[in-house]
């Protein structure tokens, strides 16, 4: 398990809410290394072996190939990227046993598994205990780590509320990983060559 999957997994385990999963569809670099290997290895033979293209050129037209390659590659690897989904369900129940007063139950939050997700309004349900809506709406932090509930109850009786939230990676975050996986698939493949 690499050292980013192995923080996912800890901060999944370290928060506590009800339920976390994460869609974790990433394909390995190396699925990328032997796909854009095998495609790299055949467009420098052809620049190579190519009478049409002059000497002088032949590395302005590699450079040129071997940049499309890595537009291909990081095209696709944001994409896997963007499609990455962690679902964080959270319950918070208030129950008052008397009548009088108001108890204060505080705030619960479904939180990012890590500073790398967030999410959005559109993207949290606040739900019953029987998962059907529930008219009290959870609110998001302002950065999007969490969705929290704040719960009261001035009557005896009950309340319960399942905030559950669906994190996708910050666009920030993506650019990054994507410049990083890309350096190292070309790196590799072009020490390879």
């Amino acid at each position: 398990m690499g050292r980013f999957a192995s923080a996912i997994l800890l901060a999944l385990l370290s928060t506590a809410p009800l339920s976390a999963a994460a869609n974790t569809s990433l394909k390995p670099l190396d699925y990328y290394f032997v796909k854009f290997k095998g495609e790299h290895d055949v467009m420098r033979d052809a620049i190579k072996n190519d009478p049409s293209i002059p000497s002088s050129q032949k590395p302005i037209v590699y450079k040129e190939r071997f940049e499309e390659l890595q537009g291909r590659f990081r095209a696709e690897r944001s994409t896997e990227y963007a499609s990455q989904r962690a679902i964080v369900v959270q319950d918070h129940s208030c129950t008052k046993g008397y009548s009088g007063g108001t108890k204060k139950c505080g705030t619960k939050c479904a939180s990012a598994p890590s500073p790398e997700w967030f999410t959005e309004a559109s993207m949290v349900e606040s739900l019953m205990e029987d998962n059907t809506p529930n008219k009290r709406k959870a609110t998001i932090e302002p950065n999007g780590s969490a969705a929290c509930i704040y719960l009261q109850r001035s009557s005896k009786g009950r309340t319960f509320v399942r905030v559950k939230a669906t994190f996708k990676y910050r666009p920030d975050f993506i650019l990054r990983a994507v410049d990083a996986d890309n350096t190292a698939v070309f790196k590799k493949i072009v020490t390879d060559i």
